[in-house]
């Protein structure tokens, strides 16, 4: 018992200075600190590198990093004809929250809004953490808002991040997933936001 209680110590003395203290992303970050713990003792013994970790002692050296909120493209986006000018990214109430060992990206901590509470709902993902991890480190800043969008149709993720200074000037980068799945982009360090909503609508 006193072991469990001080590596919840231990958690919450350690959180990575990686994500923007606005309050919903604070209630994530807690119910990330809330969650983990139990979520780590859930995966089973031998599964380890599954999840990203070499062993079980590196449970002992994690820390919650970057929160990464989940976004999608709205109904209109699919059933308009052309694009209108309108914005058609749609927030969830779905966070992935990246933890880190040695500052390196790990696993993936689901959190997600149920009855109106923050709650970590599941832990996984781990090549998809590194790949946002590697994102970050070269794409973002600790200032910096992260998002992922997700595609449904054809299914693939991009990385969007924007400047805390310019929130509204969004840098979208296609993931593994997008690249595979609309392979044929041109290449680009970046897209702008309506560049990939003018692909996608073009190239369903």
């Amino acid at each position: 018992m006193r072991l469990f209680i001080a590596f919840v110590l231990f958690l919450l003395l350690n959180i990575s200075p990686g994500f923007s203290q606005t309050d919903v992303v604070r209630d994530v970050i807690a119910a990330s600190q809330a969650g983990l713990t139990g979520y780590l003792e859930k995966i089973p013994a031998g599964s380890e590198s599954d999840y990203g970790f070499r062993n079980r002692d590196e449970f002992s050296l994690v820390k919650i990093g970057k929160a990464y909120r989940v976004c999608t493209l709205t109904k209109e986006f699919y059933s308009e004809k052309a694009l209108s000018g309108e914005n058609y990214l749609a927030v969830t109430d779905e966070w992935r929250v990246s933890i880190t060992v040695n500052e390196e990206a790990r696993v993936l901590l689901i959190v997600a809004k149920v009855n109106s509470h923050w709650k970590a709902v599941g832990i996984g993902a781990a090549i998809f953490a590194k790949e946002l991890g590697e994102y970050e480190g070269k794409y973002s800043s600790p200032a910096s808002d992260s998002k992922i969008l997700r595609v449904y149709l054809p299914e693939c993720d991009f990385f969007i991040t924007s400047s805390e200074n310019s929130p509204g000037e969004m840098k979208v980068y296609p993931l593994k997933s997008a690249r595979l799945a609309i392979g044929n982009m041109a290449e680009k360090p970046y897209y702008t936001l309506h560049e990939v909503l003018d692909y996608l609508k073009i190239n369903p």
